[in-house]
Order: structure tokens, then sequence, then C-alpha cells
């Protein structure tokens, strides 16, 4: 009768941390689809999405100069200022990712009379793209802001002015760092 209390014993022992092992993976579980949801929150509201696979044109002003690029129908892409250069389609890819998935860290303005405020009646920075659905869309970065390194930036189509945590335009690059090396060598005659 004594071993059959021991077994009792070590069996409720086995149940209690049991209950405890589910407690814990429970709380586990818990706080990570907490700090998920955190993260999601943090990033701020999506402001542009697009696959780089869907961008049938786009073009693009960097330091008062603008770009245009047509995809083909081989899916490479060809410069329309020289049709002669070949650009490098992972570099041009890799742009379009950045521009892909753009997030406002918040809203600042609902009023586009206060463009010029924010940087935005003369922008720094355009974009304009197409995607295979016939959809434009376009994404205007202003002025930095000097205290928090806010981007100031509005949405082609949409009234408000929003504050990107990242500027996009420090992922484009001018045309001359985008061709393929024989290219290279045609722009710089």
């Amino acid at each position: 009768m004594a071993e059959y209390k021991e077994g009792m014993s070590g069996a409720k022992k086995l149940i209690i941390l049991l209950v405890i092992l589910a407690l814990l993976l429970g709380l586990f579980f818990g706080v990570r689809a907490w700090n998920k949801h955190q993260e999601e929150a943090d990033r701020g509201t999506q402001v542009l999405s697009f696959e780089p696979a869907d961008v049938t044109s786009f073009r693009y002003t960097l330091d008062g100069v603008e770009y245009s690029f047509t995809r083909g129908k081989d899916g490479g892409w060809s410069y329309d200022q020289d049709p002669s250069g070949t650009p490098d389609s992972d570099k041009v890819d890799n742009m379009l990712q950045a521009a892909g998935d753009v997030y406002a860290e918040t809203i600042v303005s609902d009023n586009l009379d206060e463009l010029a405020k924010y940087g935005l009646e003369k922008p720094v920075f355009t974009l304009d793209l197409t995607l295979k659905d016939g959809s434009e869309h376009g994404l205007y970065e202003g002025s930095v802001n000097s205290m928090n390194g806010v981007t100031y930036a509005c949405m082609k189509g949409e009234s408000q002015i929003v504050a990107l945590a990242s500027s996009v335009s420090g992922s484009f690059l001018p045309a001359s760092d985008l061709m393929e090396a024989a290219a290279q060598e045609n722009l710089s005659e």
C-alpha cells in the first residue's frame, strides 16, 4: 500500500509538471504573438505596396535628373533615355524592391495646401510607376526633418502628407550605376 501512495505522488508531480509546461508554452506563444502584433503596429500604415515583377515602367528624379525605364517582353529593362544601354535587371529590381513596401510612420497633415511646409511643393525625389494591371502609383519625397530624421512624403492621388521612417530615394541610383559594363562605356562617352 505504501508503494501505491508513492506512485500517486509521482503521478501528481508529473501532472503538475505537465500543467506548468502547458502554462509556460501558452505564455511563450502568447508573448510571441503580442510581439509580432507590436512590430506590425510599429511599422505604421502601408502607403505603397507592389511586387517588382508587376512593374512595367517607372520613372524617378534623383538630384534633379529624370530617369525612366521600361520592361521589355523578355522581362529585361531598357533605359528610355538611351535605348542602346542595357540596365542590370537585378540592380533595377533591387531599387523597386525597396520602394515596393513603404510604410508611413505617421500622418502629418490632411491638407495638401501645406506642401511647401514639408518640402513637397518641389519634391527632392519623385517616383512614378505603372503596374501590369494598368494602375499607376507615385511617391513624392520632400524635406527631411532634422530633429527626428523622418522624410515627408505624399502619394499620388492621396490627400495626406506622411512621415516615412526611412527614405525611399536612398535606394535609387543614377542610370550610369545601373548599366551593365558595356553600356556604362557608352554612357561615359
